[in-house]
């Protein structure tokens, strides 16, 4: 009989009840890379599952934006911030990889 993987969080919820995403602040993006943070750190590069994160909010809002990433998510990191301007409206795109823990898989 083979064991059925439990999600560390909410172990109680069905599979399609549990979180897909959370919210994060713009301060969890982080322009080093992925050997930096794991080297700071002390940990390996292959203690970690990438995945790649992006999002867009107007200038305005940054204070107040929250960017969604993967639900177990520790950091972003090699993230980059472009801005744009449009029609008078400024807008504030970024992307990077989201370091998600093998172990809380």
């Amino acid at each position: 009989m083979t064991e059925e993987l439990k999600h560390p969080y909410r172990e109680e919820q069905k599979p399609s009840e549990r979180p897909v995403t959370k919210e994060m602040s713009l301060e969890s993006l982080l322009t080093v890379s992925a050997e930096t943070y794991c080297k700071t750190n002390g940990r390996e590069l292959n203690d970690y599952l990438m995945v790649g994160v992006h999002g867009s909010c107007y200038r305005s809002n940054l204070d107040t934006h929250l960017i969604k990433v993967p639900f177990l998510t520790e950091i972003v990191v090699d993230a980059q911030i472009v801005g744009t301007r449009e029609y008078n409206v400024s807008y504030i795109t970024y992307f990077g990889t989201a370091l998600i823990p093998r172990k809380a898989l």
